[in-house]
């Protein structure tokens, strides 16, 4: 039953494997210029938290496929929901960091958490381990849809253009049309230049040489933070099989022997 375990456990990961790839740019581009509460998690602590939660529903999900006996027919409508909130899971990440729709983001992660209530709901008479796997991951979805309403509330999709005047390296203006409130993929304001560049317009020896290190240090920094969150996520997974298959020895919810 190994095979049946380990396959249910990370198939959730699947979806989470593709976002992460989504986000990891859009992180650092776009989702700055964005206007957050001050309460939001920090960065860090989203692959953390999600490689638990993929665990401990993933596990549940074999906890339910076991207790029915496979894919029965009394497995439809538990594995079913199940499903459904895996589908729109994977789907949240594309709208908001993919297509940048606030609104639309915000209206399929309301959906999500509905659909995980009601698929706690059809697994508490098949398994209350399993049950209790994705309390965690109600918790978190309901915080998660109040950031991303936050979100939707203090920034405006459809940003106005302005123009602002670039010089180029002959000296000569140009108009550019750049997003107010920052642009990740646009142009910056003059006085921003000027901060970068000397009188003339133009970088010094010791800019360029400056900004050389600084992006070799991000680059290394970027990449010990991909192998240590590689493994981290690693050594979560097998402690969280670890605990989600110790916790299904027993039932939390039954009456415990008075001693």
């Amino acid at each position: 039953m190994w095979l049946p375990m380990l396959g249910m456990t990370a198939l959730p990961h699947l979806g989470g494997l593709v976002g992460g790839y989504i986000t990891r740019k859009q992180v650092k581009t776009w989702y700055t210029t964005l206007k957050k509460p001050s309460w939001r998690p920090p960065n860090a602590a989203f692959p953390v938290v999600w490689t638990c939660l993929y665990t401990g529903m993933g596990y549940g999900s074999y906890l339910v496929w076991k207790e029915l006996g496979g894919f029965t027919e009394d497995a439809l409508v538990p594995l079913g929901l199940y499903g459904l909130q895996l589908a729109l899971n994977w789907s949240w990440t594309p709208i908001f960091f993919g297509a940048h729709k606030l609104k639309l983001a915000l209206i399929e992660i309301v959906l999500l958490t509905g659909t995980v209530a009601a698929t706690m709901v059809s697994w508490y008479p098949i398994s209350r381990s399993a049950t209790l796997l994705m309390a965690p991951y109600l918790s978190w979805l309901c915080l998660a849809t109040s950031l991303n309403y936050c979100i939707w509330r203090d920034n405006s999709e459809e940003k106005e253009e302005c123009i602002f005047n670039i010089d180029d390296k002959e000296g000569r203006s140009t108009s550019r049309a750049a997003k107010v409130d920052g642009c990740y993929r646009g142009y910056h304001p003059p006085n921003h230049v000027s901060k970068m560049s000397g009188a003339n317009g133009k970088k010094g020896p010791s800019t360029g040489v400056m900004e050389w290190i600084g992006s070799a240090c991000r680059f290394a920094t970027d990449r010990n933070d991909f192998r240590r969150n590689l493994l981290v996520n690693l050594g979560l997974f097998a402690a969280g099989v670890w605990v989600a298959r110790n916790l299904s020895d027993f039932d939390l919810m039954s009456p415990q022997p008075v001693t």
